[in-house]
């Protein structure tokens, strides 16, 4: 649910779609050992990764770097949120707000 790619390939097959993760990148009551930690730590990626390993569930281990978005302001990294949202098509009024705002 975090990231286009992981939100439609999850749509696709039908997982369900819960929030696991607060609007402040932490973990929320009720995901065991994770609650609480934020997201983008390192030590809570090593901690997923034991745990995955510990059960027998890691299909690979890998260091990988990539780029990242962050805040254009701040440069925090930014945590994709899946939320339901509605949009308005603004270039539709682009000439009456411009003609409005002339006046």
């Amino acid at each position: 649910m975090y990231g286009q790619d992981d939100f439609v390939l999850g749509t696709k097959i039908g997982l369900p779609k819960y929030h696991l993760v607060d609007e402040t990148g932490h973990f929320i009551k009720g995901t065991g050992f994770l609650e609480g930690r934020f997201v983008k730590e390192e030590a809570t990626d090593v901690e997923i990764i034991k745990d995955l390993a510990h059960r027998g569930l890691l299909f690979k281990k890998e260091k990988y770097e990539h780029s990242y978005p962050h805040c254009w302001r701040c440069k925090t990294p930014l945590i994709y949120y899946a939320r339901d949202s509605w949009y308005i098509a603004m270039s539709k009024l682009r000439d009456k707000l411009i003609s409005e705002n002339k006046k």
